[in-house]
């Protein structure tokens, strides 16, 4: 007899929900496939972003879509999204000045190339201040990209 044990805490049968954000994900192990990564702009505030739409493709809530958005508030949410571009196969590690390219120029330029591959990740939730942040965290590609390093002051204390 096999063992469906993984299944039994969000085992729900009903449609995949459509457009959800990652924060509607509970917290766990998950493997999604990338539809569509690009860099945009808040209408509101003019604050430049990066949205990844993305399918749940193994986890709580298969085949929903989901939206991830990367703010670039200082320079470590940058550096964060940086190293996940790293752990999804892209050489942002050679956007430098010290390799003679620009982060501004290479990244829109890459992510198109992100379309279609498939990734593991997990939701964790942090406390700070009184309030819970869901985040979510890329650890590689399936069945792909060996894992990086990641800099020192890599913490899950960064609430988005």
């Amino acid at each position: 007899m096999s063992d469906f044990s993984d299944f039994d805490d969000f085992f729900s049968p009903s449609e995949p929900k459509k457009f959800i954000t990652v924060n509607d994900l509970p917290e766990g192990n998950y493997e999604f496939t990338i539809k569509e990564a690009k860099p945009a702009m808040l209408q509101k505030t003019g604050e430049k972003i990066v949205e990844f739409s993305m399918v749940v493709s193994k986890g709580a809530m298969q085949g929903s879509e989901v939206t991830r958005t990367y703010f670039f508030r200082n320079d470590m949410s940058v550096n964060m999204f940086g190293a996940d571009l790293v752990l999804l196969g892209l050489p942002a590690q050679t956007w430098t000045k010290a390799h003679g390219k620009k982060f501004s120029v290479e990244m829109p330029k890459a992510l198109p190339t992100l379309a279609g591959k498939s990734f593991k990740g997990s939701i964790k939730v942090t406390e700070k201040d009184g309030k819970s942040y869901k985040n979510l965290r890329v650890s590689g590609l399936v069945n792909g990209a060996p894992k990086v390093a990641m800099p020192e002051n890599n913490t899950d204390e960064m609430p988005f």
